[in-house]
């Protein structure tokens, strides 16, 4: 009685000194997934994705009947369809310790707009990817906008925005951030990426799920890209369960919101990206006996061509550029530049 009560008062007082807290009522059951992690891809790039499927994985076996907590079941229904929750695999072989029960590793990121390749590595190495979707919104950062090539020749660069509403640009979560509706904004990225990747080997593939994503009515820039970045994973082949963070009520900011995360759905390791490295509390993760490691990716080069014709390499674009040109190999592509520090 008096040694559980003295480790109720240290863990008590860990809590108080990293500041987080454990949402009531946090969900900790599991359920089964209740779909195919293609079935809504459109058709043709199910059929493309179906001879990719076949080859040898270079991963092991997957398991299939994995089960994951209810709470990844909960991101946001989008008003033509639910969205379904991918299916979990093991992960790889990762730096850092592992005596003992296996760590079961988490990450959390903001949800980007059509991001770099990096941000899928990301997902692919972890058991359960989060997106941050309950922080505020900000201008200028990756939330709404990403990068494609400007013109078929050249090393030049073009930004792809998404307008957000004048009143969802200030204190206003990423869920909640509504999209402008008095610019055809899709209209005129479809155009840009047409002008661009018309060329490019695996065009169709791309711009299928650009196109896709589009025809949705999501009227938040977290459904959007929430959205994108599920169709982007199950074409990849990418199997790690997904959430959002807004199911699970974690509060406190920075460290103190992640350690919330990783309590909340049970993880003991937790992977973070490089740009983090400056603000997250290492020793509160170490009190709760979190496993701490950062993503340090090396971005590879791959063949970018127009016509058949090699273009000059432009790294760090949209993932978009990555599957226009390489279609069913991107994913092994993207790998090759995972890097994991402690």
């Amino acid at each position: 009685m008096g040694a559980a009560s003295g480790a109720a008062r240290r863990h008590r007082t860990r809590s108080a000194k990293c500041g987080w807290t454990l949402p009531a009522g946090s969900a900790r059951g599991l359920r089964r997934p209740t779909s195919s992690t293609r079935a809504s891809l459109p058709s043709g790039i199910r059929r493309r994705s179906a001879a990719r499927a076949r080859r040898p994985s270079t991963r092991g076996a997957r398991e299939t009947d994995r089960l994951l907590p209810a709470a990844l079941h909960a991101v946001r229904a989008l008003e033509h369809r639910d969205l379904p929750v991918l299916a979990g695999a093991p992960p790889r072989a990762r730096d850092g310790p592992q005596r003992g029960a296996r760590v079961k590793q988490i990450a959390c990121c903001q949800p980007h707009y059509i991001p770099w390749i990096g941000y899928f590595e990301m997902i692919d190495r972890v058991d359960e990817f989060w997106f941050l979707d309950d922080v505020d919104f900000i201008k200028r950062e990756w939330k709404n906008r990403n990068r494609i090539r400007k013109d078929r020749t050249g090393a030049e660069v073009k930004w792809l925005t998404v307008p957000i509403e004048r009143a969802s640009q200030r204190g206003t979560h990423i869920a909640a951030a509504k999209l402008a509706s008095d610019v055809d904004w899709r209209r005129r990225h479809l155009d840009a990426f047409r002008h661009v990747y018309r060329h490019a080997p695996f065009f169709a593939d791309a711009l299928e799920l650009l196109e896709a994503g589009f025809a949705r009515t999501a009227a938040t820039l977290g459904d959007l890209n929430v959205a994108l970045l599920i169709d982007l994973c199950r074409y990849l082949g990418i199997e790690t369960a997904l959430g959002c963070t807004s199911s699970l009520g974690a509060s406190g900011h920075k460290t103190e919101k992640l350690i919330g995360v990783c309590r909340a759905v049970g993880a003991t390791g937790y992977l973070a990206n490089n740009g983090s490295a400056g603000y997250l509390r290492l020793e509160c993760f170490a009190d709760e006996r979190i496993a701490c490691a950062f993503q340090d990716y090396e971005h590879p080069t791959y063949e970018q061509r127009s016509q058949g014709a090699l273009l000059p390499f432009v790294s760090h674009l949209s993932v978009l550029d990555l599957i226009a040109n390489q279609g069913a190999d991107s994913l092994e592509l993207l790998r090759q530049g995972g890097r994991v520090r402690s």
